[in-house]
């Protein structure tokens, strides 16, 4: 059996999941064959579905008169997500992109950490959910920009604000606005899932050399009982990189909603924003 895992790790690109390996050794099931095939959308809705469970399940045991640990805890991300949203749009349309922008980085951290869970998946690994998510992106600041400027304003934006003899130049800045805007969820999607997947095969690559190892110097069945854990240091390695891919697109996400405000959005940024 551990033979099989040195081979399907490199073949299959990334450490094998759950219904990778099924699928492996249950090809002929159509129900896995079916589940394989979405694996990603599969491990996107467990995702949602697990955490969704857990905060009901932590909301019902919130107390104001004693807090437990954990609820200090989630209190202290809320509010630096929040102090750091309302510190960039202003109060009023920080506490309008606060629920999106605070979801998105919830959800992009636990897709990245899904990854290094034993049998599990990062969806942001796959094709179908990081640009999905950048394209979802794109929608929200491309729809504030229309909402907040109107057509007209937008395409004046677009135009680099030009005034007088600077419209001469509109026809040269129109096209390298609208390549900048189109850039930005390209890249959005790009350095996520290239910088996830990296992290999986990574983490792929040395756990087959260690079950190769194992195969080599030790019998079958203690090879099976401890093969060399090669990839556990480049773990924390996918810990860290997972936490700061979920920031960088959370931040790049805020600056991009901020840049298509209207200039005069952020009167109110010095005021209290509790």
């Amino acid at each position: 059996m551990l033979s099989s895992l040195a081979p399907l790790a490199v073949g299959g690109i990334e450490v094998p999941s759950a219904l990778s390996l099924l699928h492996h050794w249950l090809a002929d099931s159509g129900i896995v064959t079916f589940l394989y095939g979405w694996q990603d959308l599969f491990y996107s809705l467990l995702i949602i579905l697990i955490s969704s469970l857990l905060i009901i399940r932590w909301s019902r045991r919130f107390s104001l008169d004693h807090p437990s640990r954990l609820q200090s805890g989630l209190e202290s991300l809320v509010e630096t997500i929040d102090d750091f949203v309302c510190g960039m749009l202003g109060r009023k349309e920080g506490r309008f992109y606060l629920p999106f922008l605070g979801s998105l980085f919830v959800y992009i951290l636990l897709c990245n950490l899904m990854g290094l869970v034993p049998f599990m998946f990062a969806p942001t690994a796959a094709w179908s959910v990081a640009p999905a998510l950048a394209a979802l992106t794109f929608v929200v600041f491309f729809g504030t920009a229309l909402v907040k400027l109107g057509p007209i304003g937008y395409f004046y934006h677009l135009c680099n604000e030009p005034k007088g003899l600077m419209w001469l130049m509109a026809p040269l800045f129109f096209p390298i606005h609208i390549i900048g805007e189109v850039a930005k969820p390209v890249s959005l999607s790009l350095r996520l899932f290239g910088n996830v997947l990296g992290k999986d095969v990574l983490l792929a690559v040395f756990l087959a050399i260690g079950v190769t190892i194992s195969l080599a110097i030790m019998p079958e069945g203690w090879a099976w009982a401890l093969p060399l854990p090669l990839h556990v240091p480049f773990m924390f390695l996918g810990l860290m990189l997972g936490g700061i891919q979920a920031l960088v697109f959370f931040l790049l996400a805020t600056v991009y909603i901020q840049m298509s405000l209207p200039h005069g959005h952020d009167e109110g940024h010095g005021e209290e924003a509790h």
